[in-house]
């Protein structure tokens, strides 16, 4: 069975990479013969992506690309031109977004377009965007009833596709997490537990958290360097651009990790860091419910000191272990399904 993946496969973001690495890898693993498609047609997102006005940078930008490649290297990433397949793989990450101007709206992760017998959308999101307008798009609406299964990613996801599909479509469409919980061998990449450096990560998009100088006072108290991870800003010790699987190699040896990101909690609960999040959106926060990971999660009530003493107690891979197998079971089975579907047309 010859099987195409349709995602963001350029993003400079370590989720992006993990949720594509987990699903090609997985079905790999499987014995399939697989492919990720680029669907970027944009000139002005891969200038943006490569090139940056500001000399520093620029020069950051262009160490993180280096570090990515020889990751990007472990995946068989092509560009897409009407191959015809066997199955189409629509996910995951944000590519339902409309809303999200970062990446470029490819018809293919609507199913538009792909030559293929079969297709499952695998939790894909909808992210911040608005529903409502999404699914008043005709073609989007359209292209969602042209799936075999649709497995979204969040709650928010799953009411955009009862908007567009009817009420028997409905009785097959199953909320999952994200591809990296299908994949069992990350604790492959990481640090063994007694190389602790006395060092915080700290991995988000808001390079000027509200709790910064809680943050920086923690870390002189207690000797500790912070790095910010992917992302430049101007009072972290170190900068680190490293590429996806060096990232958690680094949050696999620190001593502490702090994220406000979806990727960055479900990656530092896999490796069981020390961590504490601050989820940004219904994402994160969907994922914390889902996994009862409340006790990770940082309030505006919270001490920094006290939760991260409270964190390094707690041990979270083992909450994703039953749902790692039900979600591989739940997408082995939508194949083989329709494997045999195919046999008997």
């Amino acid at each position: 069975m010859r099987i195409g993946i349709f995602t963001i496969t350029d993003a400079l973001n370590y989720g992006a990479y993990f949720q594509m690495y987990a699903m090609y890898q997985y079905l790999v693993d499987l014995g399939y013969d697989v492919d990720v498609f680029d669907c970027n047609r944009s000139l002005k997102l891969k200038l943006i992506k490569n090139v940056s006005v500001n000399p520093k940078r620029h020069f950051f930008k262009r160490k993180v690309i280096s570090s990515y490649r020889k990751d990007w290297d472990r995946i068989s990433i092509k560009k897409y031109k009407g191959q015809e397949l066997d199955l189409a793989i629509v996910g995951s990450d944000e590519i339902w977004n409309l809303d999200n101007q970062h990446f470029y709206h490819a018809p293919e992760y609507f199913g538009i377009g792909i030559n293929a017998k079969y297709k499952i959308a695998y939790a894909p999101s909808v992210g911040f965007g608005d529903i409502k307008k999404i699914a008043l798009d005709n073609c989007v609406a359209t292209a969602l009833t042209s799936f075999d299964f649709l497995f979204p990613r969040d709650t928010q996801t799953k009411s955009l596709i009862k908007e567009c599909v009817d009420k028997e479509k409905m009785k097959n469409v199953i909320e999952v997490v994200d591809p990296t919980i299908l994949y069992n061998s990350w604790e492959s990449f990481k640090t063994s537990a007694d190389c602790k450096k006395p060092q915080i990560v700290y991995y988000s998009y808001d390079k000027n958290p509200p709790f910064k100088d809680e943050l920086l006072k923690f870390a002189r108290e207690r000797g500790l360097k912070i790095i910010s991870a992917g992302f430049q800003t101007d009072w972290a010790d170190e900068n680190s651009s490293v590429g996806p699987f060096d990232f958690l190699k680094l949050i696999s040896e620190s001593e502490y990790v702090i994220t406000t990101t979806f990727h960055g909690t479900i990656m530092s609960a896999l490796l069981d860091c020390s961590f504490i999040c601050i989820p940004n959106g219904q994402k994160a926060t969907n994922l914390v419910e889902k996994f009862s990971l409340e006790k990770n999660v940082f309030g505006p009530d919270d001490i920094l000191s006290d939760k991260f003493d409270a964190v390094s107690r707690l041990k979270s891979s083992h909450k994703f272990v039953d749902a790692s197998k039900q979600f591989r079971i739940l997408l082995s089975s939508a194949i083989e399904g329709l494997k045999i579907k195919e046999k008997l047309v």
